[in-house]
């Protein structure tokens, strides 16, 4: 597949969304990096995606990474998912990473979700990463989750990273796992990263688990990072170990994060180790 990647300095970011388009003819793969620029703004929003797709490149595969881009607002980020839905709606894959972006809040994740479900229907793989955005909070997950789940009817792969999202607690995990149920998504494989949200406690984890493990029966593919969450304890742990099993028997692959929970020990964690070792390949750590 021919692939193009671009980081973009200070130097070339207002060129770029003049002159994209005249390196994509023919790609299928494109990565750009825009991390820790602070120059962007509403009109590079407007042209930057139209120009990729005026090189009339069927992109299938888009990469945006917008760490730090921290004048990064609701307002961008709407303009963003529009045009990016409008402009490459034969995308299957798409990666976008917005960590460190502290202006997005609960109605980034809205727009975001709004703007995917509604032109995106070839998208089997879905990452994206609000991590350390600390004004998302539980109405967000919630919006982001139903807006996709309702829409993209196609997904198989779905990563949402939340690292050090201090507002979520139990509700958003409830309201994420109750996506699942809900529409019923065919999900293969399924990440999700919550460490550092420490209001996150034994209830929502269990909730979440449950809303998993009753329906995304065909996952092979599970990664749940809880680390630091100090408020979790060994219960989450014994109840992940008496369900998995007879729960999703196609599960091949898992991994399970809770470095740092001073409530589970070693000893917990190779508990839950013993009870996984029915999949290729487990890690608990």
């Amino acid at each position: 597949m021919n692939r193009a990647f671009r980081s973009v300095d200070k130097e070339n970011l207002l060129l770029l969304s003049d002159n994209v388009s005249e390196d994509l003819v023919d790609l299928k793969y494109v990565s750009f990096s825009f991390r820790w620029r602070q120059e962007i703004n509403n009109e590079f929003m407007k042209k930057f995606i139209p120009a990729i797709s005026r090189s009339k490149a069927k992109i299938q595969e888009l990469d945006l990474d917008f760490t730090g881009c921290v004048r990064l607002t609701n307002e961008m980020i709407k303009l963003l998912a529009l045009e990016v839905g409008r402009n490459l709606p034969s995308l299957t894959s798409f990666k976008i990473n917005f960590s460190n972006c502290d202006k997005m809040t609960h109605q980034s994740l809205e727009d975001l979700g709004k703007q995917f479900g509604r032109y995106l229907c070839y998208i089997t793989l879905l990452d994206v990463q609000f991590n350390l955005c600390t004004s998302i909070n539980d109405e967000g997950i919630k919006m982001f989750a139903l807006k996709i789940g309702r829409n993209l009817l196609r997904l198989r792969h779905l990563a949402l990273n939340f690292w050090g999202c201090s507002g979520i607690t139990d509700k958003g995990l409830k309201d994420l796992g109750f996506t699942f149920k809900k529409y019923q998504m065919d999900l293969h494989s399924l990440t999700l990263d919550f460490r550092l949200c420490t209001k996150i406690t034994d209830i929502g984890l269990i909730g979440l688990i449950d809303f998993i493990f009753e329906n995304l029966r065909n996952l092979n593919k599970l990664v749940l990072h809880f680390g630091e969450c100090d408020n979790l304890t060994a219960s989450s742990l014994e109840y992940i170990g008496s369900e998995v099993k007879s729960k999703l028997q196609h599960l091949q692959s898992v991994t399970f994060g809770f470095g740092g929970c001073k409530y589970i020990s070693p000893s917990d964690k190779e508990k839950l180790t013993n009870k996984l070792s029915f999949a290729k390949r487990v890690k608990v750590f």
